[in-house]
């Protein structure tokens, strides 16, 4: 048989993530603006915060503070199962427009203490969830008992009769069983009705037993299994079964946590998600199932409308691998020399992904305030930034720290070594020089690598406080680390595209 020819490249509409801790604090801070820089346009948010989310405005609240940081991405809220989630309160929510509600088994991973004991005592609840068309979640795992003889291996396939009882005793009920190990869940859910669905996680497609075992920043609940389950997650989303689809359950912690004693369980992958799935599915040759399963998939199950071209695309692309970042800098953690800040280490630190992302931009628009320096390494994302002050006409103002910028041509070919950023539709001008900028795209004159011109492509946004961070892709990062530069500008930008050669 021939073997399929892999294309230089694939537009996709933006993917949907139908399970993500974007957590709080410092931690959301970061992880939350890079879920666009993973591909990623529509987000299922996790209560298991501290306190979890378990009334219908503590839901509201948080998805205020997740639009804050990435404006433009669609936030699916959900509720944490508890006893207070009282029939009046399912009402509640899904007038508000919350959409799910999750299920976490008391103590079987992290924040999940309040979990349940006895999914009979929560019918009612149930029952007013079916009647209003919400999804109820399940962490589909029983408690490890060694009396009973569960342990971790085999969790998943325990809990399993506790999915068919739920789906018998609410037969509209749509139920998603989510992040599935184990070839008995594949089996499971397939043998049910078109109400219970499945997420697939990227690193369980990837990873078995042994590669966790002694491998603290590839632990997670569920842990990975067997190869043989391995396959059979594989072997599901190779044949495109609709009721399978993305849920990264990305799961970040500090490094800390994580190389401690009783490390903690997550795998985090939001800033590469899709690169990830696209070089998994290459290798399974199985690229024609990848729109499925990172988008239709789980919208239709959602009742979601399918996205249009209107929403905007990514252009996943072969000619530039990504190197995915041995760790990522947890914002505002650290205090100078003395005081190291937080990082958060990325499944397959420091490993090439065979696809990157090439993103149609052109729905963004935001305006970069207040004023910022920061010093660019090749482990923080967050710390690579185009912020600082303009003149009350919005102008570009020149920073006496490095040299000006310098003018670009919009016809400047995109290659591994220009990446830019799109300005407004109108002209800027360095006061300093008062001279035009381009209109479409800058570039950095970059003193400390040899006056070489650096065009600096934008993949994210963060907000905090009074100003708005720029984050730059991977590979300028690259170029630029080490360089000890300090960044200080303000424009009034929006993502366009970059006319090429």
């Amino acid at each position: 048989m021939a073997q399929k020819k892999v294309p230089d490249s694939i537009t996709l509409p933006w993917a949907s993530d139908f399970h993500c801790h974007l957590r709080q604090g410092a931690m959301m801070e970061t992880v939350t603006p890079m879920v666009e820089q993973g591909g990623v346009k529509t987000v299922l948010a996790m209560p298991n915060l501290t306190p979890p989310l378990t009334t219908t405005q503590m839901a509201i609240d948080y998805g205020k503070e997740l639009q804050l940081l990435a404006p433009n991405v669609k936030f699916i809220l959900t509720l944490y199962l508890n006893p207070a989630l009282t029939p009046e309160e399912i009402k509640k929510a899904a007038e508000a427009g919350i959409t799910a509600v999750k299920v976490y088994p008391s103590g079987v991973t992290t924040n999940s203490d309040w979990g349940v004991l006895d999914f009979k005592t929560y019918y009612t609840t149930f029952e007013a969830m079916q009647s209003y068309n919400m999804i109820l979640c399940l962490h589909g795992e029983c408690p490890s008992d060694a009396e009973k003889g569960i342990c971790i291996l085999n969790a998943e396939e325990r809990f399993l009769d506790t999915l068919r009882e739920l789906h018998k005793s609410f037969p509209r009920l749509r139920i998603v069983l989510e992040h599935a190990t184990t070839k008995a869940a594949v089996d499971c859910v397939k043998s049910l009705g078109d109400t219970v669905g499945c997420t697939i996680t990227a690193h369980h497609l990837f990873i078995t037993v042994d590669d966790w075992a002694g491998q603290p920043h590839h632990f997670c609940k569920p842990v990975a299994k067997f190869p043989s389950d391995r396959n059979a997650l594989r072997e599901i989303v190779t044949s495109g079964h609709p009721r399978f689809f993305l849920g990264s359950d990305s799961a970040p912690h500090p490094r800390s946590a994580k190389q401690g004693e009783r490390p903690a369980a997550g795998v985090f992958t939001t800033p590469v998600l899709i690169p990830l799935v696209a070089t998994l599915f290459e290798r399974l040759g199985c690229l024609e199932k990848l729109e499925g399963f990172i988008s239709t998939n789980g919208r239709n199950f959602y009742q979601l409308p399918l996205p249009t071209a209107a929403d905007g695309s990514i252009t996943l692309v072969r000619s530039t691998k990504l190197k995915v970042p041995s760790a990522y800098t947890v914002k505002g953690t650290g205090n100078g020399a003395n005081n190291e800040p937080d990082t958060v280490v990325p499944f397959m630190a420091g490993s090439e992904l065979a696809w990157s992302i090439n993103i149609d931009w052109r729905t963004f628009r935001y305006t970069s305030i207040g004023a910022h320096s920061a010093t660019v390494s090749e482990a923080d994302v967050s710390s690579s930034m185009l912020t600082g002050e303009s003149d009350s006409a919005g102008h570009f103002k020149g920073d006496a720290n490095i040299d000006n910028l310098t003018r670009n041509q919009c016809n400047v070919a995109i290659t591994e070594s220009n990446y830019y950023v799109g300005l407004d539709e109108e002209e800027f001008v360095d006061v300093a020089t008062n001279k035009k900028k381009c209109n479409t795209c800058i570039s950095i004159a970059n003193p400390a690598n040899g006056n070489k011109t650096i065009i600096a492509k934008v993949v994210g946004i963060s907000q905090g406080g009074t100003q708005k961070d720029i984050f730059l892709n991977q590979a300028a990062l690259t170029e630029l680390a080490g360089k000890n530069i300090d960044y200080v500008y303000d424009i009034t930008w929006s993502y366009v595209d970059c006319p090429k050669a």
